[in-house]
Formats: C-alpha cells, sequence, structure tokens
C-alpha cells in the first residue's frame, strides 16, 4: 500500500521527499517509543538501522527475545491507522532489514526473534499508542 502524502507533508522543492517538520514528528515518535521500551524492561540495543532496502527504526532484547521495532505515527488516519501502514511490502522491508543486521551481528543469531509495531495515532502519548507485539511473521521459507 502505497503512502498518500498531503501536500503539508511534502517539500515542494522536492516532491516526494518529506517536510523537515515531518521528520521532526517521526523522531519524537522513535523518542518516546524508546522511553516506553525501556519502562517495559526492554533493552535497547540499536536505533535507526539503514540498509538500501529497508530501515529498523528500533532493536532491543525482551529478556531471551530480540526484537525488531517499527514505529508508526499517523497525524491523521482517515487513510488508516499507523498499525494499518505497516503492510506487506514494509514488513517484508524490515524481514531483509533483520535477516543483514543478524548477519552482521552474529552473536544474536540464535535468539529467538520478533517483529513488533509500536503504532501511534493522532497524539503521541500513551493513551494514542498501540504496541502489537508479535505484530507480523516471518514467512517460511519452504
Amino acid at each position: 500500500m502505497a503512502t498518500k502524502w498531503s501536500w503539508s507533508n511534502k517539500d515542494t522543492n522536492n516532491p516526494g521527499k518529506t517536510s523537515g517538520n515531518t521528520k521532526k514528528i517521526g523522531t519524537k515518535a522513535e523518542k518516546f517509543a524508546q522511553k516506553l521500551i525501556r519502562n517495559y524492561g526492554l533493552k535497547l540495543i540499536a536505533t535507526n538501522v539503514n540498509y538500501p532496502f529497508g530501515e529498523i527504526d528500533l532493536i532491543a532484547e525482551d529478556a531471551a527475545e530480540l526484537v525488531f521495532i517499527e514505529v508508526r505515527f499517523r497525524s491523521n488516519t482517515s487513510h488508516g491507522s499507523a498499525l494499518e501502514s505497516v503492510a506487506h511490502q514494509k514488513q517484508k522491508r524490515l524481514i531483509l532489514a533483520a535477516q543483514r543486521w543478524l548477519k552482521e551481528n552474529q552473536s544474536y543469531q540464535n535468539r529467538y526473534c520478533r517483529f513488533d509495531v509500536i503504532a501511534i495515532d493522532s497524539t503521541i502519548d500513551t493513551r494514542h499508542t498501540n504496541w502489537q507485539k508479535n505484530a507480523f511473521e516471518v514467512p517460511d521459507q519452504n
């Protein structure tokens, strides 16, 4: 599902590029998510891991589990909620990025891994936050 942008979210000098304000809001949502997971006892390992094919917002340890976390914020839910915006294509990119990260960080390779989504709709606060643990799984490779 493609993201539909309103003109207020675009840099008019560079269509397709989000404005600095959108990036600031995304950064604020990620900082909020970091605080949230720490409050629940997760240990943050990495943030904003970028590859040409995908990005992982947060990587954390939850006891023996390794958690790859996508943080999504939607100021307006008229085109779907933040959780709904993590569609199949985004999930595939997250899985590819997680596989690459695991290949580069071999000490974590034998851990059970899960994919969580921290979805924030309208306002960055706990009331508007949905932390979906095991939001999706890696499809069978057979």
